[in-house]
């Protein structure tokens, strides 16, 4: 008797579990993510160039348009700094002669912009954002004529950083 009731409930005991794996679908559940990065391209244009440097009385300026495309939301710093400094100073040169100049984030030439602590920090939105590049050489330098390339042209090279 005992060897018919095991068998019969060894039987039912294996109908039930057939009957509920193929009467209930299996389900499980997936996470879903994506990275969405910050990314960034920058382009300056056009060059940083003085008018004609004719008197020491009053200060030359000029500008720069930078425009950079950051992800919609991605925090950036832009930096710059010129080739040429000196005592945290910016130089234009030509041979042994120099033109201090500084790079400002302002049209009012108050604040420095440079690549220390001096920085623009605007907020990505996805599309061409512009910072423009002030520059300004100041009055009361002594002027000589520069000496590159058979013209009085004083240079220096400013390098713009996007930190993302």
């Amino acid at each position: 008797m005992k060897r018919i009731l095991l068998a019969a409930t060894a039987t039912a005991g294996v109908m039930m579990a057939q009957g509920a794996w193929a009467s209930s679908p299996a389900t499980t559940t997936l996470n879903v993510t994506a990275d969405v990065p910050t990314v960034c391209s920058i382009t300056a244009a056009p060059d940083l160039s003085f008018p004609a440097v004719t008197s020491n009385a009053s200060a030359v300026t000029t500008s720069s348009a930078i425009q950079v495309t950051c992800t919609d939301g991605g925090a950036y710093t832009i930096g710059v700094v010129g080739a040429n400094v000196v005592g945290g100073q910016n130089k234009l040169v030509s041979g042994s002669n120099y033109l201090n100049y500084n790079l400002y984030s302002d049209s009012g030439y108050s604040t420095v912009w440079d690549n220390g602590s001096n920085l623009v920090s605007p907020i990505g939105n996805g599309s061409a954002q512009t910072s423009t590049l002030y520059a300004k050489i100041p009055s009361g330098q002594t002027l000589h004529v520069g000496t590159l390339a058979l013209s009085s042209q004083y240079a220096d090279i400013v390098t713009v950083t996007v930190t993302y």
